[in-house]
């Protein structure tokens, strides 16, 4: 069985953050965005979190392909971000 990819976008904010550190707790694949590269950085994740500085404000295009795609989209980022993700498993 392959596993399982969980994206997050808004990964550095409050929830965001949480929701990466137990998904690490639980050995979980994780692809953690933000807009702030130094943000993504400094988080304090392991090495196994990938950080890739996006900002889906501005685009959404193709999201799935450049996250890899992922399995689990978990969205929390700010409320002025509108976007519709549409993908089927």
């Amino acid at each position: 069985m392959k596993p399982v990819r969980v994206l997050v976008t808004g990964a550095t904010g409050f929830l965001g953050n949480h929701v990466v550190n137990e998904l690490v707790k639980r050995g979980i694949p994780v692809v953690a965005t933000g807009r702030d590269q130094d943000k993504l950085d400094n988080a304090g994740w392991p090495d196994s979190v990938e950080r890739i500085s996006f900002d889906l404000a501005n685009s959404h295009e193709g999201v799935f392909d450049i996250f890899h795609n992922p399995h689990i989209v978990f969205i929390s980022h700010g409320p002025g971000c509108r976007i519709t993700i549409r993908k089927h498993i």
